[in-house]
């Protein structure tokens, strides 16, 4: 409890990305929902089925693995860019449950 970040997400000012998965293990489902209302508006959710812990990783694998969790970060970062343009690269303060299944080249 002393390490918990919940106390502090109802603070959170700067537009944060929350990338996690139902599966995992160290940060079980009855914490996500915990983080969901206590979140301030500024903390986007990005919770997946699939994933485990930091298990992102598709593609064909060894040779061509993609990064999904890292791709996610990235359109998150240049959605919230000074200056820029990108139409729906976050959902400022939602929460969307993706199924990583069905992006291209994931697990």
């Amino acid at each position: 409890r002393r390490a918990s970040c919940l106390p502090l997400l109802g603070r959170i000012t700067t537009p944060v990305l929350c990338i996690s998965a139902l599966d995992d293990p160290f940060l079980p489902a009855e914490c996500l929902e915990r983080v969901r209302r206590e979140a301030s508006p500024s903390v986007e959710r990005l919770w997946t089925f699939r994933g485990g812990h930091i298990g992102f990783v598709g593609g064909s694998a060894p040779w061509r693995p993609r990064y999904w969790a890292e791709e996610r970060a990235i359109a998150f970062l240049a959605g919230h860019a000074v200056g820029s343009d990108r139409v729906g690269a976050g959902t400022r303060g939602g929460m969307a449950l993706a199924d990583n299944r069905t992006e291209e080249g994931s697990a």
